[in-house]
């Protein structure tokens, strides 16, 4: 053989992500949509959780994602609380072929309930 030999990778490689969020999302309690943008160099897998709950997992592509997730009616009494470690937001990018990658992480809470103005009394 004339040149050099190259070695190839063994293992695909992993996609940096970049998440286009505030520190702290907030959550509508009527919709319970988390959602969020995420750039992302490579395609991969995206996993999240939130606290311990598992949320799923979203498919990355090279460029903008627009991922969204629809949290567990379970979770909204702990969302309300901004301290808890349960609602830290873990997102974490995985190769196609398994491997993973650096890791990020985001604070949750639900917006507060809006109530409704009570009709004045006529006289």
């Amino acid at each position: 053989m004339i040149g050099p030999i190259v070695q190839a990778p063994t293992t695909d490689p992993v996609p940096d992500l970049t998440v286009h969020a505030p520190e702290l999302i907030r959550v509508s309690t009527k919709t319970r949509l988390l959602r969020f943008i995420v750039f992302s160099n490579g395609d991969g897998t995206l996993r999240a959780t939130l606290g311990s709950t598992w949320l799923g997992s979203a498919g990355l592509h090279v460029g903008n994602n627009d991922i969204r997730f629809v949290l567990p009616a379970q979770l909204l009494t702990s969302l309300r609380k901004t301290n808890t470690p349960a609602n830290v937001l873990t997102l974490t990018s995985y190769s196609l072929g398994g491997t993973q990658g650096a890791s990020s992480t985001h604070r949750v809470a639900m917006l507060p309930v809006k109530k409704a103005p009570k009709p004045k009394r006529r006289k």
